[in-house]
């Protein structure tokens, strides 16, 4: 869920003894978990409306069809005008401690139409930070992977 909340850039909506916070979702999770108090209790979860003419995907490799904790997921939401993109959002999960927002390939993707090629450019920008450890480096291809498809299917 976090990673479709932040793609979506959603709002986290908090009480206390005090009364109370809204935090932007890119503010809440952090290295070592959330950004919440002890006293602390989310209440909701506010989601923008979508504007039309916005592409939202959300993806996830598991091995199993089950319920299997993603090994890699991918959420994306594009906005389109007259076919070129004019916003995008990509947030990777599986690959960090916390959500990761692939900045480098929304860059490549904003001013250009959806084509194949512009498509295999942000794949490669996704992880072009990418720091796997010494068991999970076959991450790096799947979130490759699972970019393009979020961003062809």
């Amino acid at each position: 869920m976090a990673t479709a909340l932040l793609a979506l850039d959603a709002k986290i909506k908090t009480v206390d003894t005090s009364g109370g916070r809204v935090i932007p979702i890119d503010k809440f999770y952090t290295t070592f978990g959330n950004a919440l108090q002890p006293d602390e209790v989310i209440t909701a979860i506010q989601v923008p409306k979508v504007a039309p003419r916005v592409k939202q995907r959300f993806l996830k490799f598991r091995p199993r069809k089950t319920i299997d904790f993603a090994i890699v997921s991918v959420a994306a939401v594009i906005t389109l005008s007259d076919d070129i993109v004019s916003d995008a959002r990509i947030v990777l999960g599986g690959v960090s401690p916390e959500p990761y927002r692939a900045v480098e390939a929304e860059e490549v993707l904003v001013g250009k139409p959806i084509t194949q090629s512009v498509v295999e450019k942000a794949a490669k920008a996704s992880v072009n930070n990418a720091m796997p450890l010494s068991k999970n480096g076959y991450k790096v291809s799947i979130v490759e992977t699972m970019v393009k498809r979020a961003l062809l299917e």
